[in-house]
């Protein structure tokens, strides 16, 4: 995970919806001196993951994300509008895909190699 909201608070997010066991990191806000959507914050945690930029995909709900997936030269951005942007403002932005929920989301990801 990665976030502008504060980190702690992010991982105690996380950890009550369960999903902490199956994370290999939350970071988010305070945790480094950047934040989405600045490179050194997508490169430290790619760093952190030990993951290749040319082989990760950013799962996001805003322009922030796409962006941070841009500058991070990721190899895509698919986004969800979960959050307050609409799927024009997240094309817009340079989203590679736009979802508009978490199940179509989970559906394309069960069919990607």
């Amino acid at each position: 995970v990665l976030s502008n909201k504060h980190g702690p608070s992010c991982r105690r997010v996380c950890e009550h919806l369960g999903i902490g066991p199956l994370l290999k990191g939350v970071f988010g806000a305070r945790d480094t001196p950047w934040i989405k959507p600045q490179p050194e914050f997508t490169s430290h945690v790619l760093s952190r993951l030990g993951a290749e930029a040319r082989s990760t995909l950013m799962i996001g709900d805003s322009p922030f994300d796409v962006q941070a997936s841009l500058n991070g030269n990721l190899a895509a951005c698919w986004c969800v509008t979960t959050g307050t942007h609409s799927a024009d403002q997240l094309f817009q932005a340079g989203s590679n895909r736009v979802f508009s929920d978490l199940w179509a989301l989970q559906e394309e990801l069960e069919k990607t190699p």
